[in-house]
């Protein structure tokens, strides 16, 4: 069965990924199932209804005079997000079958939210987040489409700023200072090992593609990129220390560990 409440918290959040839009979920309810009515506390009951597959059956039953009636009502369900359709097909996926995505952060969001009702769309991601708490959190939609809106898409992360820890630094350097006042002749500060285990945060910002990079550069990241809300922010911990350098003649340096560029591309594992 692939026809589900939301009231009834039975999705688990990795299926709100596989959530057909209305039209195509009340066209594939029409074609394949029948809707019957039933007493509300029955397994399955949707406001006093049931919604059975018919197996090739339909047009041999009999004339039911409240048919329209009760596909009505459904729909009107549909088109609120109450009642919805899952059925996964990575493949087809496209912004007419599947509106919702699930992010790297793991956030649901509508890929086309003008097209659909506001309360369709505000039940959902609702009714996502209640999931999410009761099971935690899901994997990220993974496909070939790559969508964008104005809050979400491919880009990369572009530093923003740098924190370095004043106070706990000086502390560090403190003690850095007096193990090298053996070194005489050298001035402190002079050698990488000075600022041995000092500390900073890079904060980078998730931001879109530049609006001039070439047409086949922008198609190869597209391809590739994880999907993230533009403006989410990551801090990455960097001590100073000395690590490999192939580019050295002694072959270590001093540098900032893990090594993070300014700007950098986050691409789908």
């Amino acid at each position: 069965m692939d026809i589900y409440d939301i009231r009834k918290r039975n999705l688990l959040p990795k299926d709100y990924e596989n959530i057909l839009a209305p039209d195509i979920a009340k066209n594939i309810i029409k074609k394949e199932y029948v809707i019957e009515s039933s007493p509300n506390n029955i397994l399955g009951s949707i406001d006093g209804y049931t919604i059975k597959p018919h197996h090739g059956f339909k047009y041999g039953l009999p004339h039911d005079p409240l048919g329209h009636q009760k596909e009505n009502y459904i729909d009107s369900l549909i088109d609120k997000g109450t009642v919805v359709v899952v059925r996964p097909n990575v493949s087809a996926r496209n912004r007419f079958y599947y509106p919702f995505f699930i992010s790297e952060s793991a956030e649901l969001f509508c890929v086309q939210s003008l097209s659909f009702n506001a309360v369709f769309v505000r039940t959902i991601i609702n009714g996502f987040k209640d999931s999410v708490a009761v099971h935690g959190r899901p994997a990220p939609t993974r496909s070939d489409f790559a969508p964008v809106t104005d809050e979400f898409g491919p880009g990369y992360w572009k530093t923003s700023e740098t924190d370095f820890h004043g106070v706990k630094n000086a502390a560090v350097m403190l003690l850095n200072r007096a193990t090298s006042m053996g070194d005489e002749g050298r001035v402190f500060g002079s050698d990488g090992k000075d600022y041995m285990n000092t500390s900073r945060d890079k904060i980078q910002l998730w931001t879109p593609l530049p609006a001039d990079l070439a047409s086949d550069t922008r198609e190869f990241i597209y391809n590739r990129s994880v999907i993230r809300r533009y403006g989410e922010k990551r801090t990455i911990y960097q001590k100073y220390l000395e690590g490999d350098d192939a580019w050295a003649v002694s072959g270590k340096s001093w540098h900032w560990i893990p090594g993070v560029r300014d700007e950098d591309y986050e691409f789908k594992k």
